[in-house]
């Protein structure tokens, strides 16, 4: 394409687009685009101004009119980014003073909402990564926008932004973080929101020195604490959830999460009888145990527990050979070493086992859930499933069955098939030859 075609074709496109903008000749359009092809790496450059690009690199292309208008601070006068493939504006935050923060980018008279992309280069021109910029301001005058620097505070020399479907105009770019690698030093510097004396983040203030999200930094160097979202007010949880503080944030768990209960891992588990979680978070019990008043402890031959869905009363029922009924309400006679472990307002899991040297008996061992006291109560809207595992003298914990209740369970039922709340069955002859639930 000649010189003078592509005049033309720029001058078409301003005639068409610029929104009242005052056209340049063909001449002035083109004065400061590389003439020839010069392998000179700058195009047109500035005394340095701190924080703001210096120059206009050489890979910058024809689709820019007037670059060197977005170099230095904001004045009115602006680059214009047209709307065509290859586009693309490059400029040169300088040597010794390449960007170590977010880019605040000042624009005027974009004609449609644009979203792009500028990258971050290297002094070799190698990508360190990229970030959105978005100009949304339609009106008059020169407007700022801020495309985040995720990298902080590794420096970048170059900044590279490129053509849309929208014409959109550069007044100038500015670092946020000059000076930024005096990060981790322990003084507030410009484009530092926090600084705790080192380049670690997980404790409110990040590697880049910006105050992390739920956290609140305060004095010089920087003394960062966790926001307590839950006692300050600011979890917004629905009707029947608690708000759970946690580090730079909350959750919201349904129903109450209180001793012996504790949050781990952003769930509320019993450290009474939690296997995985014994008496502290994380404590977990070896396959021949069972987690009783938050010790681990190694069962004897027979071991039930049951959990179910949302928190509230729930009892593991075990009827054992001859009818008999073990349960929180009904631990057994003294003297036969059987431990029942209860949870009244959690999910479980409730436990029934055997004593080491003690011989359960032999025969049929029926499994139930009784549903005693949950809001909002079961029913075909907010019905309770429940889950039963055994663990015998050879195996380790097997899933044994699960049920579904929609109502509140009678007292003193007999636990067996078709009973409502009936989980599972097994044998105990000395091995185990469980039998499928259902009612």
């Amino acid at each position: 394409m000649s010189r003078g075609w592509g005049a033309a074709c720029v001058l078409a496109l301003l005639s068409a687009c610029s929104g009242g903008l005052e056209p340049l000749s063909g001449e002035e359009a083109l004065t400061h685009l590389d003439p020839g092809g010069s392998d000179s790496s700058v195009l047109t450059s500035l005394a340095p101004e701190p924080s703001y690009a210096h120059a206009v690199d050489s890979t910058s292309t024809a689709g820019v009119l007037e670059p060197e208008r977005a170099l230095g601070p904001p004045d009115g006068q602006a680059a214009m980014v047209l709307n065509l493939p290859g586009a693309v504006l490059v400029l040169d935050m300088g040597e010794g003073t390449e960007g170590t923060g977010d880019l605040n980018v000042s624009y005027r008279n974009a004609t449609l909402e644009v979203l792009t992309w500028v990258e971050f280069l290297r002094a070799d021109k190698s990508v360190i990564t990229t970030g959105p910029l978005r100009l949304a301001n339609l009106g008059l005058g020169t407007h700022v926008a801020v495309v985040p620097y995720s990298e902080k505070p590794v420096p970048y020399r170059y900044v590279r932004m490129t053509g849309v479907l929208a014409l959109y105009w550069v007044d100038a770019v500015r670092n946020m973080g000059s000076g930024g690698l005096t990060c981790g030093d322990g003084q507030l510097n410009e484009g530092e929101t926090c600084d705790d004396a080192n380049r670690t983040s997980g404790d409110g203030c990040s590697r880049g020195c910006q105050q992390e999200a739920g956290f609140r930094c305060e004095g010089t160097p920087s003394v960062c604490t966790d926001i307590d979202e839950c006692a300050e007010g600011l979890g917004n949880c629905a009707a029947g959830f608690s708000c759970i503080n946690k580090p730079g944030s909350f959750f919201c768990w349904e129903g109450v999460c209180r001793p012996p209960h504790s949050v781990c891992n952003n769930q509320c588990f019993n450290l009474s009888t939690d296997k995985e979680n014994c008496g502290r978070c994380g404590n977990r019990c070896g396959w021949r145990d069972v987690c009783a008043r938050g010790v681990c402890k190694t069962i004897g031959k027979l071991a039930f527990t049951l959990s179910w869905s949302r928190p509230g009363n729930g009892d593991l029922i075990v009827r054992a050979p001859g009818g008999i009924h073990y349960s929180a309400q009904n631990p057994g006679p003294e003297g036969e070493e059987l431990f029942v472990f209860d949870d009244q307002d959690g999910k479980g899991p409730e436990v029934v086992y055997w004593a080491p040297g003690v011989e359960p008996d032999l025969g049929d061992y029926n499994i139930c859930f009784e549903a005693k006291s949950f809001d909002p109560a079961p029913s075909h809207d907010h019905p309770v499933s429940a889950s039963a595992t055994y663990l015998g003298p050879w195996n380790g914990t097997t899933h044994l069955g699960s049920t579904t209740l929609t109502s509140h369970s009678r007292g003193g039922m007999e636990c067996g098939r078709p009973t409502i709340g009936f989980v599972g069955r097994m044998t105990y002859w000395g091995r185990f030859a469980p039998e499928s639930s259902g009612p």
